[in-house]
């Protein structure tokens, strides 16, 4: 009899452990950390790390979709991802990251409540030649043909993460020019400013500031001669305004290394550089990712 009640026990023991497992109560643990608010125009990092391989993993952020590059740390499977949005972009308002990430064979989905908060950015009124303003007819097809080619060289991110925190300054420089400024050109609104000015004398070496592969290397009309380097995994940067290029399509560049000098080609009033991100397909404020991490 004791034995008979024993086996039952037992039998009910495992039915249970099959029922919590197929419950997800032995599921792969996974932890998503991301801010809980996050300025207008400033990027910031998610990172998702789980105990077992996954096989999958992808982020939603608003409009974005976002797969996760893991890397084996220690005992975990760790993906960070860069996030952001643009200056012109409202705050005061909650929205979800959400995480899928399968691992054992099982879907996970995790959440978080990410706030915007508002950025008020300066205004900036310039003067320029109004053929840099209101480009001649006789170069409209070429700025048509350089929009086409700079949107498809952004197009193709590499699914690697290449980049890594904090970034190497592409120069020692102070900034002239904001990330975000919202300007007027010959009293005419220009949008805002999609990077940040840095002074430099003609000629200053400028170097990659992070790990990744060069998208486009060519001389355009608004841009002048620039370099824009794919990062991979949704991240972009550019150095525009250059006298000379040290690159082209295709190469690999580490952080530091020469990509080109600094001049006053394209739309400039004088010598400098204008240092842009670009992450998921918006222009953030690159200054924080010299400053030792993000939020």
């Amino acid at each position: 009899m004791l034995n008979n009640k024993i086996s039952k026990k037992f039998i009910l023991a495992v039915m249970m452990l099959f029922i919590f497992a197929a419950n997800g109560a032995f599921a792969a643990e996974v932890i998503l950390t991301a801010p809980g608010r996050v300025e207008v125009g400033k990027p910031f990092t998610v990172m998702v790390s789980v105990e077992d391989p996954p096989e999958g993993g992808v982020l939603f952020w608003r409009e974005t979709k976002v797969p996760l590059d893991f890397r084996k740390e220690a005992d975990r499977y760790v993906a960070l991802a860069m996030l952001g949005t643009e200056a012109d972009e409202a705050g005061g308002a909650s929205f979800s990251l959400e995480a899928e990430i399968t691992a054992r064979g099982q879907k996970r989905e995790l959440s978080r409540e990410v706030m915007l908060v508002t950025v008020e950015y300066p205004e900036q009124h310039l003067s320029l030649s109004e053929n840099m303003v209101t480009p001649p007819k006789d170069v409209l097809d070429r700025i048509n043909r350089e929009a086409a080619m700079v949107k498809e060289a952004l197009a193709g991110s590499s699914p690697e993460r290449m980049w890594e925190v904090p970034f190497h300054p592409p120069l020692k420089g102070a900034v002239t020019s904001p990330y975000g400024t919202k300007r007027t050109m010959n009293k005419t609104a220009k949008g805002f400013h999609k990077g940040v000015d840095l002074r430099a004398a003609l000629g200053t070496p400028v170097a990659a500031p992070s790990r990744g592969v060069v998208a486009l290397a060519d001389d355009l009309y608004f841009a002048g001669k620039c370099v824009y380097i794919d990062h991979g995994n949704g991240v972009f940067s550019v150095m525009m305004h250059l006298s000379e290029i040290s690159v082209k399509a295709g190469d690999k560049v580490e952080p530091g290394d020469l990509v080109g000098k600094t001049g006053q080609t394209g739309r400039v009033t004088g010598p400098h550089l204008h240092f842009g991100v670009r992450v998921q397909g918006k222009w953030v404020n690159p200054l924080p990712l010299f400053e030792g991490g993000l939020s």
